[in-house]
């Protein structure tokens, strides 16, 4: 049976944290598959051969406790902190984050080759269960032989959880420099959505246009039906109803003028289509937004929605139209 401190019933000990804001769950980074190679030295020890033959039948959570079963036997600290490394693995390949955070933390609690590796993994599982700032904490504990590139893109992840993506973007950037990848590019271009969706006015379109540009990359040179060009023209699309304008599209100005003219031209269905694309948060007060609210109460007004144009120009308690 799973020792009593494995037990699933609640969540595993967190870390000190150091603050912040605070994070929500992210989606998890995608595990990579379970290659059985990388346990073998461990499972060809006789000890395993219950977990080796659950390994071998594909059930992993039955096989992870096995293993954690057998590393409560043993004394040595290395080769608990492989046991529950390995336990970590599995139970990452069975669903199960929560225990799969609890052996991390354990096999990272004992110096070994794999130390720095497993708060790496750690911290990834904690920005997974909306616990940033302390998967921060776990990637600063990490040992500096921990791969640099998962390290940055758990921090990258970590950072943008707490709405940080200035500092998100940098890490993404280093990764980019040294390994340009378009699932590392993916993960920026959705990183510059989420930001562009937060953002109002010319600091939305400077993100749904950076986010634009790396998903267009990402997708280069792929088969429509690949996976990462499938995921990317979805990043597109939202990028674009997030006001992203690809090389040759219309900026923010010219899309004003052509509302405008529709409005002027008495296009009242087009316009009212149209409008729907440009977006700005509602307390923007720029000379972009009062623009915009001039046409959409022109418009309102031809079409006889009084109240709806009155409320357009008054705004947020009439603070937009005392500033316009």
């Amino acid at each position: 049976p799973l020792p009593a401190e494995h037990a699933d019933a609640a969540v595993p000990p967190r870390l000190t944290s150091s603050g912040g804001a605070a994070s929500k769950p992210v989606e998890p980074a995608k595990t990579e598959s379970l290659d059985l190679r990388q346990f073998s030295p461990l499972l060809a020890d006789e000890r395993f051969s219950a977990a080796r033959t659950l390994v071998e039948n594909d059930e992993s959570e039955a096989a992870a406790r096995a293993v954690l079963a057998v590393a409560a036997t043993e004394s040595d600290p290395v080769f608990v902190a492989r046991a529950h490394f390995a336990a970590a693995r599995l139970f990452e390949r069975a669903g199960r984050p929560a225990l799969a955070l609890d052996a991390y933390q354990r096999a990272a609690a004992t110096s070994w080759p794999l130390e720095g590796d497993a708060w790496v993994r750690a911290a990834d599982l904690l920005v997974a269960l909306g616990r940033a700032p302390e998967a921060l904490d776990a990637l600063g504990r990490a040992p500096g032989l921990a791969d640099e590139t998962r390290t940055r893109l758990v921090r990258a992840r970590a950072l943008a959880a707490q709405e940080k993506w200035s500092e998100a973007d940098d890490q993404l950037a280093a990764v980019l420099a040294r390994d340009g990848a378009a699932e590392h590019r993916l993960l920026r271009a959705g990183f510059s959505r989420d930001a562009a969706a937060r953002a109002s006015g010319e600091e939305r379109q400077r993100a749904a246009d950076r986010g634009f540009e790396e998903a267009t990359r990402a997708v280069s040179g792929l088969p429509k039906t690949h996976d990462i060009a499938l995921r990317g023209a979805r990043l597109q699309a939202e990028l674009r109803k997030l006001g992203a304008s690809p090389p040759g599209a219309p900026t923010l100005e010219e899309r004003l003028a052509h509302l405008s003219g529709l409005v002027d031209r008495n296009a009242l269905e087009e316009a009212e289509e149209f409008r729907k694309t440009i977006v700005f948060d509602a307390r923007d007060f720029s000379d972009a937004r009062c623009r915009y609210d001039a046409s959409v109460a022109k418009l309102l007004s031809l079409e006889r929605k009084w109240g709806e144009a009155a409320d357009q120009l008054v705004g947020d308690g009439g603070e937009r139209a005392a500033v316009g």
